[in-house]
């Protein structure tokens, strides 16, 4: 899906905090917000004889960084959807291998059966011939 140029581009900072490793471990949304906007309220800070608050920088951050955060859930979306794959084909190798074990395993166990059957029949025919 292409998606038109982003012709307002977010702070590195802002940029940093649209990577996946933001979202593990302890996420905060108030920490995530305010990083999203540092770059706006500096800005702002700065052009202080204006008393005037502009919006339009703020929603063109949260406008951009929801673009992103969408592009950012349809990869994890997609990511999770190979992870099953590969989970139901690992699945599948699994169960076949353990099913080729199990005849092996009965395999052995019915020659075992046997070579122990004919060893009682020798032992019987060596006390038979014994008395």
């Amino acid at each position: 899906m292409s998606r038109a140029p982003d012709i307002y581009g977010l702070d590195p900072a802002a940029r940093q905090l649209l990577q996946l490793d933001t979202f593990r471990n302890k996420f905060v949304v108030n920490e995530f917000v305010q990083g999203l906007s540092a770059a706006n309220i500096a800005s702002t800070a700065l052009r202080s004889g204006n008393d005037a608050l502009d919006p339009k920088p703020y929603i063109r951050t949260k406008h951009t960084a929801l673009t992103k955060l969408r592009d950012l859930r349809a990869d994890v979306v997609r990511e999770g959807k190979e992870i099953d794959a590969e989970v139901k084909t690992a699945e599948g190798q699994f169960s076949r291998r353990n099913s080729q074990l199990e005849d092996t395993f009965r395999e052995i166990n019915s020659t075992f059966t046997g070579l122990q059957n004919r060893i009682s029949e020798v032992g019987k025919a060596a006390i038979t011939i014994g008395e």
